[in-house]
């Protein structure tokens, strides 16, 4: 299986979400990048959440990498965290 690596975009979540969808579809292992992101909207953690839930329902194997502390606890605030994995 190949492993996939998408940086998180909050200013195109529409393109984050489709390459994400598109990994997945295809097999590969997704991580997705939060290296860059020093906070996020309340958009952006419903997308984290809907990629969560999608993969979830697919089977398909989804991570994060690079969070921030005050990010990954937004997430987990928001029980968005537990869908994925940790890397």
């Amino acid at each position: 299986m190949s492993e996939r690596i998408i940086t998180f975009d909050p200013g195109d979540l529409a393109a984050t979400e489709r390459a994400v969808d598109a990994a997945l579809a295809s097999g590969a292992e997704v991580t997705v990048d939060l290296s860059e992101i020093d906070q996020l909207a309340p958009a952006a953690i419903a997308s984290l959440e809907a990629l969560g839930e999608r993969a979830s329902e697919s089977g398909g194997l989804l991570g994060l990498r690079g969070a921030r502390p005050r990010v990954y606890k937004a997430l987990q605030v928001a029980r968005v965290a537990g869908l994925y994995q940790r890397r």
